[in-house]
C-alpha cells in the first residue's frame, strides 16, 4: 500500500519522507498522524485541513474490456485512490540541517483527525428523557424547534447516528462537545468519531465488525500476545455525584428580639420563599444572595443552611414568626453491584470476593444521572479484563469494529473490540500494524487519562446563584518606528562555502 498525504486547498501532494509516516486509530479518541518534510518552507499551516489516501497499485480495468488508445500514441498508468484518514494540523518542528550553500529545513508535523473539531466548542445544555442519539444529533441537527448548537458551524454533518437508549436526565454544564459525546459513549457502551468527510457517527460496539477475522485457519499475525489481569476489577461501583433535590418543604421560627441570622434544617437548593407574620398573617418578603446583591429585605444562599434579615429591617420579637419554603439538597452516592462476579471471585479467592471503587462526578446533580454512570462503570470494569496485542501487515482495519479470534492453542474463542491501531511505514512502503483488542475495555491510554482526571478535579457547575460574565474585549492600534543602529564584525570562523550555521549560528 502506497500512502499519499493531500493539502485540502489545493489537493495537491505533500512530499513527506517515507519513513517518517506513523499513525494511530484509537476508539473514542483523536487519531494521529506524524511525519516529516524536508524543504525550505512549511508545505502546511497550524489548523489546515489535509487527507491521507492509499494508493492501490492493482491494475484497473475499463467497464465492459477494451482499450485505451491515447492520441500521439504511448501509455496511460492509473492507480486507485481511497481516503483512509482525514484531519487538521494539530503544530509542527522545525529543525534547520543547512550545511553549504543551500538552505535544508525539515518540518515535522502533528496532525491529529476531525474529531478535534469537537473540542473546540463548549456545550452549556440540560436534556431530560432524550434517547443518547438525540442528544449527540443536538450538536449539528436543528430537532423539535431547538437550533443544532454547537458543532453546526463547523462543518460537522451527521454521519451514521444511532438512537440508543434514552437517557432520563443529563447536563451539559460548559464542557466541551466532545466531552459530552465521551460522556454519552460511556453511559450507552457506543463509540463516537467525525470521519475523514467530517460526518459525526455515533452508533453501538457491534455495529461494524473488522476486515477479517482470525482463526486457526487464517492467522495472518507476526506475533501475538494475550493478557489477562484484574488490575481495574471491580464488582461494586460507586458514584459520588454533587446534590440530589429533596421535596420542597416549609419551616417555621421564633424571633428573640435581637438575631437576624436563621437555619433551616438542611441546605438550601433553590430560591427560598420568605415569610414574615408579626401579627397579622404572613407577608411574603424580597429575597436576594448573600453578598452579591443588597436591597432585599432577607438573604439566602445555595448550599447554605443560614437565611439572614436585612440590618434595614425591624428585628422579630419573640412572639414574630418568619418561614422559609425551599427545596434542600442532600449529598449523593449511587451504586451498582454485579452479584455473580462476587460469587465466583469469593469461590476463587479467600475472602468476599468484593472489589470496591468509587468515581467522582461533582457536575452530576440528579439521581439518574449518577445510576447511569455507575452502571457504565461496572458494565466496563466488571469483569476481568481479557485483552490481546498482535502485530500484521495486512490493512483495513479500523478501531470500533468487533473482531472473532479463534486460536485453540490459547482456549480462546470469543469477539474482541478494537481499540486502538497504530502504523509505522516500513522501508518498502508497507505499513506495519500494532493491533490491540479486548473482550473488555482496557486501552485509553495517557490521553484518556488525562482528559478523565481534567473532567473529574473541575468543580465548576452551573447552579441557580451563578453569574456568567462575558468578558469584553477592547481593542486598539499602536505603532512604534525607530531606527535601528548595526556594527559588523568580522567572522571568526574559516568556513568552506556560505550561508552555514555552526552550532545553530549563521555563518557567512
Amino acid at each position: 500500500m502506497a500512502v499519499i498525504i493531500l493539502n485540502s486547498d489545493q489537493l495537491t501532494e505533500v512530499n513527506y519522507i517515507r519513513e517518517s509516516l506513523s499513525y494511530e486509530d484509537s476508539i473514542n479518541a483523536r487519531g494521529i498522524v506524524s511525519f516529516s518534510v524536508r524543504g525550505s518552507t512549511p508545505p502546511l499551516a497550524i489548523g489546515e485541513d489535509l487527507f491521507v489516501k492509499e494508493a492501490s497499485t492493482e491494475a484497473l480495468e475499463l467497464i465492459g474490456g477494451g482499450d485505451l488508445d491515447l492520441i500521439g500514441g504511448g501509455t496511460l498508468s492509473i492507480i486507485g485512490k481511497k481516503y483512509f484518514w482525514g484531519g487538521t494540523v494539530e503544530g509542527y518542528d522545525e529543525s534547520d540541517m543547512t550545511v553549504g550553500g543551500i538552505t535544508t529545513l525539515f518540518f515535522t508535523y502533528r496532525c491529529v483527525d476531525f474529531s478535534q473539531i469537537a473540542s473546540k466548542r463548549l456545550v452549556s445544555r440540560s436534556f431530560t428523557e432524550r434517547t443518547a442519539g438525540y442528544i449527540a444529533r443536538s450538536f449539528i441537527i436543528e430537532q423539535d424547534g431547538n437550533p443544532a448548537y454547537p458543532l453546526d458551524d463547523e462543518g460537522i454533518t451527521a454521519g451514521t447516528i444511532q438512537d440508543g437508549p434514552t437517557i432520563a436526565s443529563i447536563v451539559f454544564n460548559w464542557v466541551s462537545a466532545e466531552s459530552c459525546l465521551d460522556e454519552l459513549a460511556e453511559i450507552t457502551g457506543f463509540h463516537w468519531w467525525i470521519d475523514y468527510d467530517k460526518k459525526l457517527h455515533f452508533c453501538a460496539r457491534d455495529a461494524a465488525t473488522s476486515a477479517f477475522n482470525i482463526t486457526d485457519a487464517s492467522a495472518p499475525f507476526l506475533s501475538i500476545t494475550f493478557k489477562r489481569s484484574r488490575t481495574q476489577l471491580r464488582t461494586v461501583q460507586y458514584v459520588r455525584a454533587a446534590f440530589e433535590l429533596g421535596d420542597s418543604r416549609a419551616e417555621v421560627q421564633l424571633g428573640d428580639g435581637n438575631k437576624r441570622a436563621f437555619l433551616a434544617e438542611l441546605s438550601v437548593a433553590t430560591v427560598p420563599t420568605i415569610e414574615v407574620d408579626t401579627g397579622s398573617g404572613y407577608s411574603t418578603k424580597t429575597v436576594g444572595l448573600a453578598g452579591a446583591i443588597t436591597g432585599k429585605e432577607w438573604y439566602y444562599n445555595i448550599g447554605s443552611k443560614v437565611f439572614s434579615q436585612d440590618t434595614t429591617e425591624t428585628v422579630l420579637s419573640s412572639t414574630d414568626k418568619v418561614k422559609i419554603t425551599y427545596q434542600p439538597r442532600f449529598p449523593l452516592i449511587a451504586s451498582s453491584v454485579n452479584s455473580d462476579l462476587e460469587t465466583d471471585r469469593a469461590a476463587i479467592e479467600s475472602g468476599s470476593g468484593r472489589y470496591e471503587h468509587m468515581f467522582d462526578a461533582p457536575e452530576m446533580e440528579t439521581r439518574a444521572e449518577a445510576v447511569n454512570k455507575a452502571v457504565a462503570l461496572l458494565s466496563r470494569y466488571g469483569n476481568l479484563q481479557e485483552t490481546v496485542q498482535y502485530t500484521t501487515d495486512v490493512p483495513g482495519l479500523l478501531s470500533g469494529t468487533l473482531q472473532t479470534i479463534t486460536l485453540a492453542a490459547h482456549g480462546v474463542d470469543a469477539q474482541y473490540l478494537i481499540e486502538r491501531i497504530t502504523g509505522t511505514i516500513k522501508d518498502n512502503g508497507i505499513f506495519r500494524y500494532t493491533v490491540q483488542a479486548s473482550a473488555t475495555q482496557a486501552y485509553g491510554g495517557w490521553t484518556q487519562y488525562f482528559k478523565a482526571r481534567t473532567r473529574q478535579d473541575r468543580k465548576f457547575v452551573l447552579r441557580e446563584n451563578e453569574t456568567v460574565l462575558n468578558l469584553r474585549e477592547v481593542k486598539d492600534t499602536m505603532t512604534i518606528q525607530a531606527t535601528p543602529s548595526t556594527t559588523s564584525y568580522a567572522s571568526g570562523y574559516a568556513v568552506n562555502g556560505v550561508n552555514t550555521y555552526i552550532n545553530g549560528f549563521y555563518v557567512s
